[in-house]
């Protein structure tokens, strides 16, 4: 398996300040992926930046960048039009517990 990092936006930059109702669940539904994701063994590790224009990121597995493509339309965040997706190769050189 190989690493990539996925890197999302959201898709107005003015969110989540300005969020509605329906997007916020559409949230929660992300963070049920990911839990999923987690749970399955895929995730590597989630997190956000803290500031006015968050990101947000997954390490993740996947056997190519067509299965990595896959992992990010298949986010209802991504699908549903709330996020935007960066999909890169990437490598865990460095991490805390793991080898």
């Amino acid at each position: 398996m190989a690493e990539f990092i996925y890197i999302v936006r959201p898709v107005r930059p003015t969110f989540p300040g300005d969020g509605a109702e329906d997007e916020f669940k559409i949230i929660d539904e992300h963070v049920e992926f990911l839990r999923q994701k987690l749970a399955s063994g895929e995730l590597i590790l989630v997190g956000r930046t803290r500031d006015e224009n968050p990101i947000g990121i997954c390490v993740y597995e996947a056997a190519d960048i067509d299965a990595a493509n896959v992992f990010a339309q298949q986010d209802p965040a991504v699908a549903k039009g709330v996020f935007q997706a960066e999909i890169r190769p990437y490598h865990v050189f460095l991490m805390r517990g793991r080898d």
